[in-house]
């Protein structure tokens, strides 16, 4: 059974990144702002001191891993959760709606429909 699941996840691991890494490399463009926004956030939690472990690490807010990680390395307390729901949740949203209007309304650099998945 083990092995059956490193299988599963080694395949997943590996598949995932190419189809979406060959779907953006038809216009690396659509790289830009997803690294413009992890550059601010990943600063933004070392100046935090964002902590978590090997198993959590880059989980974000999928399946609430990374908060609830984090915030078992912080005091506990009302201003941890409002740190952390700011850091995992408001910040990236607010980003996410800038970089729409950086590079999709104001530049023009990236148009709504080089954001669809071809489903051919």
């Amino acid at each position: 059974i083990a092995s059956d699941i490193r299988i599963r996840r080694l395949s997943l691991e590996t598949v995932m990144p190419i189809s979406c890494a060959s779907y953006m490399l038809e216009k690396p463009i659509l790289y830009l702002p997803v690294v413009i926004s992890s550059a601010i956030m990943g600063g933004l939690g070392a100046v935090f001191d964002i902590q978590g472990t090997p198993m959590s690490a880059g989980f974000g807010f999928s399946g609430l891993v990374g908060p609830l990680t984090a915030y078992g390395f912080m005091a506990p307390g009302w201003l941890s959760i409002l740190s952390l729901s700011c850091l995992f949740v408001v910040l990236p949203v607010l980003l996410g709606y800038l970089m729409k209007y950086i590079f999709i309304d104001k530049r023009k650099l990236i148009s709504a429909t080089d954001l669809l998945l071809k489903t051919d």
